[in-house]
């Protein structure tokens, strides 16, 4: 089991709202080029914690509904 990070802990909610003010403050431009860096890197790891509890949200639902809601991909 893998221990959790400072990101993991974030609520979806949380992680969504520190990445759309990092996005927010590397647009200003205002920022030295250390601290984009920075803010980039913890974006990325924010963003893969979305991407993560967006996941496990789409495989809960499916396994509510018995995949009945899968899109039919024969069209």
């Amino acid at each position: 089991m893998t221990t959790p990070t400072k990101e993991t802990r974030l609520t979806f909610e949380q992680a969504l709202q520190e990445l759309e003010q990092i996005t927010a403050d590397i647009e200003n431009g205002a920022m030295p080029l250390e601290e984009v860096v920075a803010a980039y890197e913890r974006g990325v790891k924010l963003l893969a914690v979305c991407r993560k509890k967006l996941g496990d949200a789409r495989e809960a639902l499916d396994k509510l509904d018995g995949g009945a809601q899968k899109p039919d991909t024969n069209d």
